[in-house]
């Protein structure tokens, strides 16, 4: 089992029962991309992902995405069932004078799938029984009026994308071949939008 995974370019693994491959692409032109990702263990059965969206772009916006990820380890680590909400909280209050950021922050494991969010970023599942949940208005560092975790229902098989929103919304989450990190790259090519980072997160429940 990967004890970790994400970054600000691509990385794929598994953790527990889950495959996941993502990426994050900066703008053409610019070094540092503003969004980064991260996933990590939630207890020994469950898995916490997280997408983080820099406000503007380069330097300033991969600083405090990053230091957003590196909170949200942090404090999955010192306890893998902490409130989401209260997650998105501490990191909001960690990035008072930054850029500021959007946050999506989700756990799945047997229980189900529980996601929290401020600003642009949201997740699409496959196949698509029921809503998993909005991201709220705002902006992490900056000024959000409320947020609340969201609880859904994870059976075998299930497919779930976050995505940052350098993703087009022509981007519809269809069942993945074999290759996550193949289909996580094709996505991209057909919908990053061409003049702002770009970050999709996949991941899949075995289905055995």
């Amino acid at each position: 089992m990967s004890e970790r995974l994400g970054s600000d370019a691509r990385a794929s693994g598994s953790i527990a029962r889950f495959e996941i491959a993502g990426q994050a692409r900066a703008l053409r032109g610019v070094e540092r991309c503003g969004d980064a990702w991260a996933a990590m263990p939630a207890g020994e059965a469950g898995v916490v992902l997280a997408v983080a969206d820099g406000v503007g772009h380069g330097d300033a916006a991969h600083a405090a995405s990053t230091r957003a990820l590196a909170l949200v380890r942090t404090l999955i680590a010192e306890d893998a069932a902490r409130a989401l909400t209260d997650v998105i909280a501490r990191c909001h209050r960690d990035a008072l004078g930054s850029v500021g950021l959007a946050l999506l922050v989700l756990r799945a494991g047997p229980s189900g799938v529980e996601l929290c969010g401020v600003g642009n970023v949201e997740v699409r599942s496959w196949p698509a029984r029921e809503s998993r949940g909005v991201s709220y208005a705002g902006t992490v560092g900056y000024r959000y009026r409320t947020t609340r975790a969201f609880t859904s229902t994870l059976e075998r098989g299930d497919v779930l994308a976050l995505t940052t929103d350098g993703v087009r919304s022509t981007f519809a989450l269809s069942r993945p071949g074999a290759s996550l990190p193949a289909y996580v790259e094709s996505a991209l090519d057909a919908h990053a939008r061409e003049h702002d980072d770009a970050t999709m997160v996949v991941v899949r429940h075995a289905e055995d």
